[in-house]
């Protein structure tokens, strides 16, 4: 048998097991810190995080109806951290641990015992928004697909890198010290602490739901 017959009976075979294992479903209800059903909010059901593992998984998710409520079924018996985000009303993806202090993951555990499980999610704080506008030094030209990285100052480790949304901003987890470098091809590299006059302290700090807009000048290598 030739590699590609085998590999062609091997994805069957696991096709099949899946077909024939018991499925579960899980409801979420989505609400803020108000208590408000959020619509339109995307709900992942992320496997756990296991050390020394690099396997490629798409997340199962569903999206809040107009009562913030949603269901994913035909989910294996297993253990799910259940997320939510909703960008564009300041609830960033918690898949990033930069921003899961902000709302954090409840666990669910579906069983033969127990297939169908329903929970209660409430999301919140918001954070807040900065808009970027980033600029060549020269001529002011905006500068395309730059990557900003957003670092907790009291934790350097604690960061995650992104390009900035389709409106030119970035979200901000509230009440941190974040401090911030933007890269972009054929530039050097820009940090906030080499411009204390754009934030006290050398660092960005924001409160829940607060816009700035900050102009970022890059110059070439």
């Amino acid at each position: 048998m030739n590699r590609i017959a085998f590999v062609i009976l091997a994805l069957v075979a696991s096709a099949l097991a899946w077909s024939q294992d018991p499925k579960g479903a899980i409801s979420v209800k989505v609400i803020d810190q108000q208590g408000n059903p959020v619509p339109a909010a995307t709900v992942k059901f992320d496997p756990p995080r296991r050390e020394g593992t690099m396997l490629l998984y798409v997340s199962p998710d569903c999206k809040t109806d107009a009562s913030g409520s949603c269901t994913r079924d035909k989910l294996l018996m297993d253990t799910y951290l259940v997320r939510v985000k909703k960008p564009s009303d300041g609830y960033p993806n918690m898949s990033f641990n930069f921003y899961s202090h902000q709302s954090k993951e409840i666990v669910v555990v579906l069983t033969p015992e127990q297939p169908n499980r329903s929970v209660l999610f409430t999301l919140g704080p918001k954070a807040a928004t900065l808009k970027l506008n980033i600029v060549d030094d020269a001529n002011d030209a905006p500068i395309y697909n730059p990557s900003v990285i957003l670092r907790n100052v009291s934790d350097p480790k604690d960061l995650v890198g992104m390009g900035p949304s389709a409106d030119s901003t970035v979200l901000i987890p509230p009440d941190m010290d974040v401090q911030i470098e933007v890269r972009a091809d054929g530039y050097m590299p820009w940090h906030l602490t080499e411009h204390p006059e754009l934030a006290s302290g050398k660092a960005m700090h924001l409160r829940s739901e607060e816009r700035q807009e900050m102009t970022i000048r890059m110059t070439h290598q």
